[in-house]
């Protein structure tokens, strides 16, 4: 499941990014879903079950990033999105700045209490490399130099097994 989300949100952050959909955008707000950026990620997910709109945090709309809860302000925002496959992804506020955007996926939406079948995922939407270390709140580890319109796990087994229990390169491969 969780891989499915990768390969949805790779495809989308290559495309916006080479249409310049990206760079295009100039108000990164996630409150509405009339949002730019919000309506491009909607408009993309093609199997999109249901969208959570700002102040919706139950059910399969309590996705949230780490300990901090659902109504906290990082995460009660309308870019989160309940999958076909019963999948959540969702946009973390504060990690989409124009030059890379942070995502959330959890493939257990019932067990959505920050730490669940989750995994963070970067994507570099600039036009030069990103390192994690230059992501607020990262850290050097062994994560790999994102190249541009490319993805990459925001979590990793030797940052913090917690958080992600999951094998990047089993989901790859």
């Amino acid at each position: 499941m969780l891989k499915e989300g990768i390969q949805a949100v790779s495809q989308i952050i290559q495309e916006g990014y080479l249409d310049g959909t990206f760079a295009s955008i100039t108000d990164w707000s996630m409150l509405n879903t009339t949002d730019p950026i919000v309506q491009y990620f909607t408009s993309k997910l093609g199997g999109v079950v249901k969208q959570c709109a700002r102040g919706t945090v139950t059910g399969s709309c309590n996705t949230y990033h780490q300990f901090l809860g659902p109504t906290h302000g990082v995460n009660d925002h309308s870019a989160r999105w309940v999958l076909s496959n019963g999948t959540t992804i969702a946009l973390v506020q504060g990690y989409t700045n124009g030059g890379y955007i942070g995502f959330t996926l959890n493939s257990k939406p019932g067990f959505n209490n920050g730490v669940g079948k989750q995994m963070a995922l970067i994507c570099n939407i600039a036009d030069v490399p990103l390192s994690f270390t230059s992501i607020p709140g990262g850290q050097a580890t062994s994560l790999p130099v994102l190249k541009s319109a490319q993805c990459g796990p925001g979590w990793a087994e030797t940052f913090n097994a917690t958080f992600y229990p999951l094998s990047w390169e089993a989901l790859y491969r």
